[in-house]
């Protein structure tokens, strides 16, 4: 009997970690980014939401669409945020920031086949996330052309 038949019926079972599979790998590496990081986590986004909310104007003025969506709360771990932005062009910039610790800023606009991907990484515990968000709108501005 395979292990998710197994857990379904709720069987007991042995759990070899050097086979486990990929999901059971990513609650691991989640399990030990927990440890690592701690509360630092619920930090991360709250710095980002924070950072949006002191950034609200300057980015209503550069852009036709700006939106903030918290998901921290649906899961402490994979939950994130998520800031999506409109431009002219029209251009779109969605940066999503995950308890994990990780950061991903994608670029799309009309005409271009497939985004460019301006961040796709773990951030370090320490790092500054108010000064990677202004590097994100920065490159997002000169890959479209936006007006400073």
């Amino acid at each position: 009997m395979g292990i998710y038949r197994q857990l379904a019926l709720g069987a007991p079972f042995t759990l070899d970690l050097r086979k486990a599979t990929s999901i059971v790998d990513g609650k691991y590496r989640d399990a030990v980014r927990k440890q690592r990081y701690g509360c630092q986590m619920n930090e991360l986004t709250k710095r980002v939401e924070q950072w949006y909310r002191d950034n609200r104007e300057k980015l209503g003025e550069h852009f036709s669409k700006a939106e903030f969506h918290d998901k921290t709360d649906w899961d402490p771990i994979r939950g994130g945020v998520n800031i999506e932005l409109e431009g002219p062009g029209p251009a779109w910039l969605t940066i999503a920031v995950w308890n994990k610790g990780d950061v991903s800023a994608g670029a799309l606009k009309t005409g271009w086949k497939d985004p460019v991907w301006i961040e796709d990484r773990v951030l370090g515990p320490t790092e500054d996330i108010a000064s990677l968000l202004d590097s994100c709108l920065e490159r997002f501005s000169e890959l479209v052309q936006l007006p400073r």
